[in-house]
C-alpha cells in the first residue's frame, strides 16, 4: 500500500517503525506481487531541478496533492474503527495490540496513515462514543493533533509516560483508577530474570582491538556496530558514539578541541561498512586538514550487526555473486594517510605494536583490524581447537574474564574459570589475559 501511495502521488512514504517491530519477526501473508514494468524517463525540468522559480510551482502542486491524500485516507483500509463500548481508543502500530489485550472491550480506532490524519474519521469515531483517549509512545503526536482539530479527547486514568517504550502492562496501568498499582511479590516461580545485557560473540575480532585500547587508555569515538558493545562493562573501551559514520569526525574534532599535546590520545574506530558509508569523507577532511587522528577500521569483512549483509568490501553482492573487493590500505593512500598498516586483531602483542607507531606517526594514521566475522560459514570451517584449563594452574584471579567472553564462566564454589566448549571458537584471546598460564591453545 505505501509503494501504491507513493506511485500514484509521486511522494515519500514513511514507515514509523518502533522497537518492538524493529525487533520482531512473523510469517507474513501478502498478495500476490505486481511486477510493475519500468517506466523510463521523462524530462520534467520542472518537477526535477529545485531552483527557486520551480520550487515555488512545486509547492502549489505538493498542496494539491496533500489535499488529495487527506480525502483519500478517510477511507484508507489501513484505518479502520471497531466500535464495541462507549469507552474509544484511538492508536496506531503496535501500540493497538497492547490496548486490545488490555481493553478487550473498548471501541479502537487504529491509525494506519499517520499523515495525513482523517479528521472526519476522528471526529465522528469521538462522537460514537462518551469518552476518548489517545495511547501512543512518547511524545504526544496524535494528541496533539487531535486537539488541533478541535476534537475533544481526555486523558487515561494514569498519566502516560513520556519515556520508554509501552508494553501490554503498561497500557493496562493507563486505565486503571485508584491506588497506586501494588507490585507483585516475587516468589522463587515468579522471581525477576537476571538480566543479560548483549555481549559481543566468543571469538569476535572486535574484542581484542578493544583488549588493547583500553589497556593503552586512549580515548576512543565509537560508532554505529557490534563493536559499539565494547562500551559496556567489561571492556568500557568506547566513548562516544553519535551516528552512524561520526567517529573519525568526532575525533578530529576532539583533536582540535584539545589542543597540542606531548602524545596523541584518541583514536576513531568505525566498521568496515561503515566507513564506506560515510566515514571516508571526514578521514579526507582530516588529511586535507593536516590533522594526526588515527583511524582503526575494524573489517570483518561484512555488515554484522543487521544480517551479515553484502557491502562493497565483502567481495559479493547481495545476490550473491562476485564483486570487487575494495582495498582499504589502497583506499586510504589514495585519500592522502601515510601511515596505514593491517594487523590480525587475535595478534594482540603486533596489533599493541602497531597502535604505538600509529600514535607516535607526525601525521593522520589508519590501522586496519582484520579478521572475519567469526559467523560467517567459511570463517567457522577454519576454527582453532579449543581452548584448554588447567585447573591447577588458576587461582581464580578473575582476570581472564574482563575480555567479556561468552564462553568463559566462573565456578560458583572455587570461583576458577570455567571454558564452554559448545561456545569457544579458539581464538586464544583469553590466553594472553591469564597471568599464570592456565589456559592455553
Amino acid at each position: 500500500e505505501a509503494f501504491s501511495l507513493s506511485e500514484r502521488y509521486e511522494l515519500p512514504v514513511l514507515f514509523r517503525m518502533t522497537t518492538r517491530i524493529c525487533h520482531s519477526k512473523s510469517t507474513v501473508f501478502t498478495e500476490p506481487r505486481v511486477d510493475i514494468p519500468p517506466a523510463g524517463y521523462q524530462k520534467n525540468f520542472v518537477q526535477n531541478v529545485m531552483i527557486p522559480a520551480n520550487a515555488r510551482i512545486m509547492r502549489v502542486e505538493l498542496e494539491r496533492k496533500v489535499k488529495e491524500l487527506t480525502r483519500e485516507v478517510e477511507t484508507s483500509v489501513l484505518n479502520r474503527i471497531e466500535k464495541r463500548s462507549k469507552l474509544g481508543v484511538i492508536t496506531s502500530g503496535n501500540i493497538y495490540n497492547y490496548v486490545r489485550e488490555a481493553q478487550p472491550e473498548a471501541s479502537v480506532l487504529k491509525l494506519g496513515i499517520i499523515w495525513p490524519l482523517p479528521a472526519k474519521m476522528i471526529a465522528g469515531f469521538a462522537s460514537s462514543v462518551e469518552r476518548t483517549c489517545v495511547v501512543e509512545e512518547l511524545d504526544p503526536f496524535l494528541e496533539t493533533e487531535i486537539r488541533a482539530m478541535g476534537v475533544p479527547v481526555s486523558a487515561t486514568a494514569r498519566p502516560r509516560p513520556r519515556n520508554d517504550e509501552l508494553s501490554p502492562e503498561k497500557v493496562a496501568e493507563l486505565f486503571q483508577e485508584g491506588a497506586e498499582i501494588a507490585e507483585a511479590a516475587e516468589t522463587e516461580e515468579t522471581g525477576e530474570i537476571v538480566p543479560r545485557p548483549p555481549v559481543l560473540c566468543p571469538g569476535c575480532s572486535h574484542r581484542g582491538v578493544f583488549m588493547v585500547l583500553k589497556k593503552m587508555r586512549l580515548t576512543v569515538t565509537g560508532d554505529i556496530g557490534c563493536y559499539t558493545l565494547s562500551a559496556l562493562p567489561p571492556l568500557a573501551s568506547m566513548d562516544t558514539c553519535l551516528c552512524m559514520g561520526a567517529s573519525v569526525g568526532v575525533a578530529y574534532g576532539l583533536e582540535r578541541a584539545i589542543g597540542s599535546q606531548p602524545e596523541k590520545k584518541v583514536v576513531a574506530v568505525i566498521g568496515d561498512s561503515t566507513f564506506l558509508h560515510s566515514g571516508i569523507t571526514s578521514l579526507l577532511n582530516i588529511v586535507y586538514n593536516g590533522g594526526k587522528t588515527v583511524t582503526v577500521i575494524l573489517d570483518n569483512r561484512t555488515t554484522a550487526m543487521t544480517g551479515h549483509n553484502e557491502n562493497p568490501g565483502s567481495g559479493k553482492r547481495i545476490d550473491g555473486k562476485p564483486a570487487p573487493r575494495i582495498d582499504y590500505e589502497a583506499l586510504s593512500r589514495a585519500l592522502g594517510v601515510e601511515f596505514v598498516k593491517n594487523v590480525d586483531p587475535y595478534d594482540i602483542d603486533r596489533f599493541s605494536k602497531v597502535m604505538e607507531e600509529a600514535l607516535a606517526f607526525d601525521g593522520p594514521a589508519v590501522v586496519v583490524a582484520r579478521r572475519a566475522c567469526v559467523l560467517i560459514p567459511d570463517e567457522r570451517r577454519q576454527l582453532k581447537p579449543k581452548v584448554t584449563l588447567n585447573q591447577e594452574l588458576c587461582n581464580a584471579c578473575g582476570a581472564c574474564f574482563r575480555i567479556g567472553c561468552p564462553a568463559l564462566s566462573q565456578d560458583s564454589e572455587t570461583g576458577k574459570c570455567r571454558v564452554n566448549p559448545a561456545l569457544c571458537t579458539g581464538c586464544g584471546l583469553c590466553t594472553t589475559s591469564c597471568p599464570t598460564g592456565a589456559l592455553g591453545l
